[in-house]
């Protein structure tokens, strides 16, 4: 968050509630303090287990949202059907954090990589490193009986 940076409109990191079930989890390795002043992350506590389809309240939810405050070298990590937002920043400093997003196998990850990157960066890649950005991942599909993610 950039100094004077804007607080992000409370939202999901995936299209819908789905109680009972984590999707994905967001993980933000703290690189400098997050405190209110310089626009820490807040959350809604229990919203990830709200029905499918309910909408967010920008007046109820932001009234009720918790500030995850935590020193530099922390890990902050919450389920991504949680209701959240980056807060404004009011100081002239940054507020850094580096940002990793797990999610399950069966999902469409945040950023599509394979479809980003241009042959010429490609073309540098190891084969393990085009898995880690998700080339060759095949056609993936959810087996609700196992809670598991397959290839086909």
């Amino acid at each position: 968050m950039a100094p004077g940076g804007e607080a992000q409109a409370l939202h999901l990191d995936q299209h819908d509630h789905v109680p009972g079930l984590v999707i994905n989890i967001n993980a933000l390795h703290t690189l400098d303090d997050f405190t209110k002043a310089n626009g820490c992350t807040r959350v809604v506590p229990g919203s990830h287990n709200r029905a499918p389809g309910t909408k967010i309240d920008r007046e109820i939810d932001e009234r009720d949202a918790i500030y995850l405050q935590a020193p530099a070298g922390s890990l902050i990590a919450f389920n991504g059907g949680l209701i959240h937002a980056g807060s404004a920043n009011k100081t002239d400093r940054m507020r850094r954090c580096v940002h990793a997003y797990f999610t399950r196998p069966w999902c469409r990850p945040q950023w599509d990589f394979p479809r980003s990157l241009s042959p010429d960066v490609i073309a540098t890649l190891s084969e393990d490193q085009k898995k880690l950005f998700g080339f060759g991942g095949g056609t993936q599909w959810y087996d609700y009986q196992t809670d598991e993610g397959r290839h086909d």
